[in-house]
């Protein structure tokens, strides 16, 4: 057994597409993601915590972020996040993801077309953070203990120790080994390891709309009749998505996932059973 703890940081965001197709007025689906981040041992996770503390500091006395108040408050306050950060920000902090963080990210999604509830999303998000869980636990079954670490998420977070329970006893009803489990909730700043795992999901959402959306052109002006336009994509590897060659990214859509690449351990899809949805 190995007796190093691991630890691993969990998020969940939303992704919801801006552009309609002109031709037909087809909107990409809407992806609900999860992300894990994990350290293999404590030392990892202590370098990493160090180093991104020592490159938030040097951020915030950089003159653009310390010249520009509310950038800097954000930052002081909720450290880097994807959806808020500028472009140089996002860049920046890419650039330090990849120098070898340390670190082994973790993807889920499910990409659902219209509005949905807020309890609908709850059962989403739950769906995809068993998934997660699911994995992390068999592939460090021989592991001595996993912390679960869950960022603190309005609605969610008294089911979190569920999720992961749910996880073990499946993995003991296998008749597999199982690590002893510890389940926590943070806030943002309590590890930097969190926003690690904020733009793992954002980066690997974003491209997955991108190729929804760019595929869609391509059938689309073959033949605008919408009820030709679902797409069958399954998402089992992104890297194939990045090295699509029919697909026409821009520099900076690749450049987001380039960064994370290397790091990234698992990728899937979740397909929902249509009574999710429906709360049954």
């Amino acid at each position: 057994m190995d007796v190093s703890p691991i630890s691993c940081f969990l998020d969940e965001s939303e992704f919801r597409p801006r552009d309609t197709c002109q031709r037909c007025g087809f909107r990409s689906p809407t992806i609900f993601a999860c992300g894990a981040a994990v350290a293999e041992t404590p030392e990892q996770r202590d370098r990493f915590e160090y180093l991104y503390r020592e490159f938030l500091r040097e951020t915030l006395n950089s003159p653009p972020v310390r010249n520009h108040a509310s950038t800097r408050e954000r930052l002081t306050k909720d450290g880097f996040h994807m959806a808020s950060d500028d472009q140089a920000l996002k860049g920046n902090f890419l650039s330090f993801l990849e120098r070898d963080p340390g670190l082994k990210f973790h993807y889920r999604c499910a990409r659902v077309v219209g509005h949905r509830a807020s309890d609908d999303k709850k059962r989403i998000y739950a769906i995809l953070h068993n998934g997660l869980t699911s994995t992390i636990i068999k592939r460090y079954k021989k592991a001595s203990v996993i912390e679960f670490s869950f960022e603190e998420f309005t609605g969610l977070n008294h089911l979190f120790s569920r999720i992961v329970d749910f996880s073990v006893d499946r993995q003991i009803a296998g008749g597999d080994d199982c690590p002893t489990v510890n389940t926590s909730v943070v806030k943002k700043l309590d590890s930097g390891i969190s926003s690690a795992v904020d733009y793992c999901i954002l980066s690997c959402s974003r491209l997955i709309q991108i190729h929804d959306a760019r595929s869609h052109e391509a059938r689309c002006a073959k033949n605008p009749d919408p009820s030709t336009h679902h797409s069958n994509l399954t998402i089992k590897h992104l890297r194939d998505f990045a090295g699509d060659s029919t697909i026409d990214y821009d520099a900076w859509q690749l450049r987001d996932f380039a960064n994370l690449q290397a790091s990234l351990s698992s990728t899937l899809e979740i397909k929902l059973d249509p009574g999710v949805l429906l709360g049954t």
